[in-house]
């Protein structure tokens, strides 16, 4: 009777011990599928994280380059618009000052050099036929 107690008592911790063990497996397993869940939603998530930096760093990037591109344009504008002025501003200075000039050699009756060679040429082309 007593060994008849023993197995049993030995059937039943063996059965309760199977029964801890499938338990374990059990939640074991489910720990693992919601382990697993969040991995993957914490990869997509940074997927798409990933994804929206990249794009707005292009976006930035163009803003960034269609600024300098317009900068760049309004310089050369500027130079442009700077160079011409310089140059309409000189050429003004030296019509004054071939004004300013004529206007002197005239009052002392002094010619320039290209009336002299002028006059030279007109000067030898009448000898010559002469």
């Amino acid at each position: 009777m007593r060994e008849m107690y023993q197995k049993r008592n030995r059937d039943l911790w063996a059965s309760i011990e199977r029964s801890i063990k499938i338990e374990q497996d059990r939640v074991t397993k489910k720990l693992e599928e919601e382990r697993k869940a969040k991995e993957n939603e914490e990869r997509q998530r940074k997927e798409v994280e990933l994804k929206k930096r990249l794009l707005e760093e292009k976006q930035q990037q163009e803003e960034e380059a269609k600024r300098k591109a317009e900068e760049d344009k309004r310089n050369a504008e500027a130079a442009a618009k700077q160079k011409a002025e310089a140059e309409a501003s000189a050429k003004a200075e030296k019509e004054r000052a071939a004004g300013e000039s004529f206007g002197l050699r005239a009052a002392i009756n002094l010619s320039t050099a290209e009336e002299d060679w002028r006059v030279a040429r007109e000067n030898l082309a009448v000898r010559l036929f002469l």
